[in-house]
């Protein structure tokens, strides 16, 4: 009998060492299933052999996170016997490091493992892995929902006990804000996993009262700096009020978002709804709005938070909290919390007010466009006319039309955008024609907001297009379950790049910010000559010359704004380019055209080097020549079209390229082994076509 179970031991410590993975996998899973129903009866030694392969050896296995998963779910089944508790106990805080390991999987098992410890009355899954790791790897795996479920649950007896009373949460709860707030945030979004709705709805309004709480003695006590006589638990409470108070409304926030789904479209969580009625009434939000109102430090990230909670209540509290979000809107400036006004516009998402707000948007916009932002738009205004200029700021209107062009997930979200797309482009063309000094004189009005209606003209752009292409291919999508289409069928061809067209008037605003940002560096130049002379005869100055002056920080913003619209070129490019339908004299090709003509006229008029325009035409030529490649292996009927179109757009930016290096070899030889690696690989692949026609 010895014999044979030697036999059997031997087998077992050969599959465990076996070089594939899927066997390694399985032997853990067998001979931690023989430790835990067979113990007693195995030898002492043999037990340690086995435990020391399991502990040291393959859960640090560094070919497979399959085997380290595999471990941590063994150990699970070998703690089922009691007897195995004296010995693994010691050896357990030797895995803690793999806490962090790479693998989601891997962290999820060792999760698992301490939900397991933590039922056993000898071990302690602390003394495994301190709280304070588990908590910071609960943050950080909070896009990363098999891991963070098991944090969680390890952490629901400590932070939403359910068999105590309300005060006793929410001191759990508090106690866990102080102790690490963005673990508190991430925990409470992942708790309805665990607990029933209902529950977490109580949470939530007990959470609100306790705020309340807290911003009437804010409003009650009047600010006397000077007074001491407070002892040290009110100096804490006043802390966490003024800090960890607005944790308290983010996790309100997070509570009523993980229930929303449920509350506000399930009937069988009516009672909830009426529940969250009565306790988050419009009466309390005002209360909070009202006492985070005053601009003092951190009112701002409490708004957004109050709104956050405000648009999750859906149409429980739309009415009257409506206009006061639009009375906040229009106080808003270039200053304020971009997370406030998105939570602002979040809200009337919710309200699904979106159309009420995107037509103010246009109607603003449009305003604007008569009034303000011109360069030769002076005179004087009329009182009613400032105050309307205060109301709404152009910066905030155009942030907000950004954001809104974000939500990807809107319906008809390209029916919302097009009024906004045309009143921007009424605002642009005017600006087209600006010369060089025309457009000093309307940077000098308005720095800010002149640049960013270029940068948010330009993302809207591209944005829109994107949900013009998300409706088409939902239409298509719908098409496609409604009724089979045939093989023969051309819709069954189309991919999502088939109904995208590169924004012509994008390419337009990338001509005119090239030509523009020629005659800056010119007028840089000239500047800096005639300031490099009077330095030489007054050295008193140097400091001052220094500076940034006003041309240079103008040019300084205008790269930077040719960066950000090259870019957005190019990815319109790059995804047009995916089509199998090319044509040759299509919108996309124009498109195409016109950018690589507008990168190599720039290369060819730089009286002085530009490196931004060097790099990204560099850039663009690596993008084409990808796409060359991969068409070279296409089919012949798909890349028939579109291959001597990026021959040519090819060897027209290399010319470029090859002309401003041989011009300026001194300022662009970092740059060149990148940008030109890609010539030799066209020549290289075109090689055996060459000898295929000869």
């Amino acid at each position: 009998m010895d014999v044979t179970l030697q036999k059997q031991f031997d087998a077992f410590e050969e599959l465990l060492g076996d070089s594939h993975p899927a066997l390694r996998v399985a032997a853990i899973e067998g001979v931690s299933k023989v430790l835990s129903a067979y113990w007693e009866l195995i030898p002492a030694e043999t037990i340690r052999c086995f435990i020391s392969k399991l502990v040291v050896d393959l859960v640090n296995d560094a070919s497979s996170s399959s085997v380290r998963a595999a471990v941590f779910e063994g150990i699970q089944f070998i703690l089922d016997n009691h007897n195995s508790h004296s010995i693994l106990k010691p050896l357990l805080p030797m895995l803690a490091p793999l806490i962090n390991d790479r693998n989601e999987k891997v962290r999820a098992e060792f999760g698992a493992l301490l939900v397991r410890i933590k039922s056993i009355r000898n071990l302690h899954f602390y003394d495994v892995v301190p709280v304070n790791d588990l908590l910071c790897r609960m943050v950080m795996d909070r896009d990363s929902p098999l891991a963070c479920k098991q944090l969680v649950s390890l952490f629901l007896n400590s932070y939403f006990p359910q068999s105590v009373g309300g005060s006793s949460q929410v001191a759990r709860c508090l106690a866990l804000v102080r102790k690490n707030p963005e673990a508190a945030m991430v925990f409470y979004a992942n708790v309805v996993e665990h607990v029933s709705v209902g529950s977490v709805c109580k949470l939530a309004a007990l959470l609100l009262r306790c705020s309340l709480n807290f911003v009437s003695r804010r409003l009650k006590q009047p600010q006397e700096s000077e007074e001491d006589d407070e002892d040290d638990e009110d100096d804490e409470e006043e802390s966490f009020s003024v800090v960890g108070q607005v944790i308290v409304l983010e996790v309100i926030g997070n509570l009523l978002k993980s229930v929303h789904a449920k509350v506000m479209t399930d009937a069988r969580y009516s009672e909830c709804k009426t529940f969250l009625r009565e306790h988050l009434n419009v009466e309390s939000l005002e209360a909070l709005l009202l006492a985070y109102s005053e601009d003092r430090p951190y009112d701002q990230e409490a708004l957004s938070s109050i709104w956050r909670i405000i648009g999750y209540l859906g149409d429980l509290s739309e009415g009257v909290l409506l206009e006061r979000l639009v009375e906040n809107l229009m106080k808003m400036n270039e200053n304020s919390s971009r997370k406030l006004l998105e939570s602002m516009v979040d809200c009337m998402t919710q309200w699904e007010q979106l159309p009420f707000l995107t037509s103010k948007l246009a109607k603003f916009l449009d305003q604007w466009r008569m009034n303000n932002f011109r360069a030769d738009a002076g005179g004087p205004k009329s009182k009613k006319s400032k105050k309307k200029e205060a109301a709404l700021n152009p910066v905030v209107v155009l942030g907000t039309i950004e954001y809104i062009a974000q939500l990807s997930s809107l319906k008809n979200l390209n029916a919302l955008l097009q009024p906004i797309v045309e009143v921007l482009g009424a605002c642009i063309e005017p600006i087209l024609e600006f010369d060089a000094d025309e457009v000093n004189e309307a940077y000098k009005a308005n720095s800010f907001g002149f640049i960013r209606l270029l940068e948010v003209y330009a993302k809207v752009l591209v944005l829109a297009e994107s949900a013009h292409v998300n409706e088409e291919t939902s239409l298509l999508v719908d098409k496609w379950a409604k009724k089979r289409l045939s093989k023969k069928d051309d819709l069954r061809d189309l991919q999502p790049s088939e109904f995208f067209t590169p924004p012509k008037t994008l390419g337009s605003l990338f001509a005119w910010l090239a030509r523009l940002m020629l005659d800056f560096r010119k007028e840089v130049e000239a500047t800096e000559q005639t300031t490099h002379g009077k330095k030489r005869r007054r050295a008193k100055n140097v400091d001052a010359a220094d500076q940034l002056s006003p041309q240079k920080e103008l040019l300084s913003r205008w790269r930077n704004l040719f960066s950000l619209v090259s870019l957005l070129s190019a990815e319109s490019v790059a995804y047009a380019l995916e089509r199998t339908h090319w044509l040759q004299n299509g919108p996309a090709a124009d498109f195409v055209d016109a950018y690589v003509d507008t990168l190599c006229d720039t290369l060819r008029d730089m009286e002085f080097f530009e490196r931004t325009v060097f790099y990204q035409a560099g850039q663009l030529a690596h993008l084409l020549e990808s796409v060359r490649v991969k068409a070279t292996k296409a089919p012949v009927a798909q890349s028939a079209n579109l291959v001597p179109s990026l021959e040519h757009w090819i060897n027209t930016l290399q010319q470029a390229l090859v002309g401003a290096h041989d011009k300026d070899k001194g300022k662009c030889d970092d740059l060149w082994p990148a940008v030109s690696a890609s010539f030799g690989e066209q020549c290289a692949v075109e090689s055996p076509a060459e000898e295929t026609v000869t």
